[in-house]
């Protein structure tokens, strides 16, 4: 594959499935039988339900301990933050507290205390949370409060007995702390962690490197696109292609390519001015909407229109965190959580008025502008370019390009750009595009799935 130009990121990214982050153990099931975590010490007392799960070394409880501190030091998505850029406080009355376990953090309480915990991780907000014990063993015990702004973080709470080493039992207040990011929203999909990123700096670049995957792929294409064009050359050699016969070009286009390989294809293109209207032919055409109309051919199309109109308020919905740590961690799934009020979004609502554009009636003119495609559930491209003429330039942006001529054009129209007495029939373009490699491709796969199943629920045929 073609290596890009400008930049390779190996980070998080948040995009549009949502996949747990690593590989989690369920503790307990219900038997009636103490069940350990692995590798830690840390087991289920099986009056108090499903224990924590930590991947390292085991708690240290002293002998005096009369009950534990449990920490899950979480992003706002309720996904580990990694070991390496978190950083955890736990100060009292009596000093310093030394945490122990890994991801999972524990605190061994040997009487009464007011526990400050700081925690702090890079490009995300910190948090403050006061604990203070009683010395006593029941949840009345403890009292847990938020220091700051506390609908803004991630912040719940839960208490049960858990059984430690030595086959002993104490009271357990399990904090689950979830960082706010600076960057991505909460309301978004995670900010997943462990994705190659490249950055795609032209249409020459990316469709070349769309072209390579597409031709490995063998089980699955997904895209999304605003216009399509069936005979949209992805791949245009700057010494031949004026050369080359039009049925060796129809190969490299993006029908030509998805009707050779393998894979099962579905593909969702916007619509204009409402679902199936008298504007829908304009952004597909006749060779891919044929697809919609065999069956079993392992190539599926619908178009899909944005039928957002009138007058609303939009503001992002709340949500609860304790819910996305019980989703993300299945030993906490019975946990009963408490003081888990739900975090807004720090984006204000605002009114939206759609029938003061484009004439001052109430009418669709929304459309879905999501470009994007996934193959075989790991790699995924996001950008800004469809599968469309104007979309394909490299990152010179000549003026006479005969690879900017239109599909049918002859060698003879080409060869004239070529001796610049004729100028392309689409101009220099600039856009971008994203490959990613890695744990968010689901999350734009999920997208796809969403958008199908929404237009499946209405009866769209195609």
């Amino acid at each position: 594959m073609p290596t890009p130009t400008i930049l390779r990121y190996f980070g998080h990214i948040a995009l549009p499935l949502v996949l747990a982050t690593g590989p989690y153990t369920v503790i307990g099931c219900g038997s009636g039988e103490t069940s350990k975590a692995p590798g830690t010490g840390v087991s289920v007392d099986p009056a108090g339900g499903p224990g924590g799960k930590a991947d390292g070394t085991a708690p240290v409880v002293p002998d005096g301990a009369v009950a534990v501190l449990e920490i899950y030091p979480l992003d706002i998505w309720a996904q580990y933050l990694p070991a390496g850029d978190l950083k955890l406080e736990v100060s009292g009355e009596r000093g310093p507290y030394t945490t122990t376990g890994t991801p999972i953090r524990y605190v061994p309480l040997t009487g009464p205390d007011t526990l400050h915990i700081r925690m702090s991780a890079d490009d995300h907000e910190p948090l403050d949370v006061t604990v203070e014990f009683d010395g006593g063993t029941d949840a009345g015990a403890f009292a847990a409060r938020f220091a700051g702004d506390v609908d803004r973080q991630g912040f719940s709470v839960s208490h049960q007995p858990l059984r430690y080493e030595g086959d002993t039992v104490l009271p357990t207040q399990s904090l689950y702390l979830g960082l706010r990011h600076k960057w991505f929203s909460s309301q978004g999909r995670p900010a997943r962690r462990g994705n190659e990123i490249d950055l795609l700096m032209d249409g020459e670049e990316a469709w070349g490197n769309v072209y390579v995957d597409l031709e490995r792929a063998s089980e699955s294409v997904l895209i999304s696109t605003w216009w399509w064009e069936s005979d949209f050359e992805l791949v245009r050699d700057p010494e031949t292609h004026h050369l080359l016969d039009p049925e060796v070009r129809r190969g490299n286009t993006i029908l030509g390519m998805l009707e050779q390989i393998p894979a099962q294809k579905r593909v969702l293109v916007g619509q204009f001015w409402g679902q199936d209207s008298i504007l829908s032919w304009m952004t597909s055409d006749k060779k891919l909407r044929a697809h919609a109309e065999v069956a079993n051919d392992g190539f599926e199309f619908m178009g899909m229109a944005n039928e957002t109109q009138g007058k609303f308020f939009f503001e992002p919905s709340m949500f609860s965190f304790g819910s996305r740590a019980r989703g993300s961690h299945t030993e906490l799934a019975n946990r009963a959580m408490q003081q888990d009020e739900d975090v807004p979004s720090n984006v204000p609502g605002r009114p939206i008025d759609l029938t003061k554009w484009p004439v001052g009636v109430d009418m669709e003119h929304a459309s879905y502008h999501q470009k994007f495609m996934v193959i075989d559930h790991d790699v995924a491209y996001v950008g800004g370019m469809n599968f469309r003429r104007v979309d394909w330039d490299t990152s010179e942006h000549k003026i006479f390009d005969h690879r900017r001529m239109l599909f049918d054009a002859d060698q003879e129209s080409r060869e004239a750009v070529m001796n610049r007495t004729q100028e392309p029939d689409t101009g220099p373009r600039k856009d971008y595009m994203v490959r990613v490699h890695g744990p968010a491709a689901q999350d734009v796969a999920d997208v796809f799935k969403k958008r199908w199943d929404v237009q499946l629920d209405r009866g769209v045929e195609y």
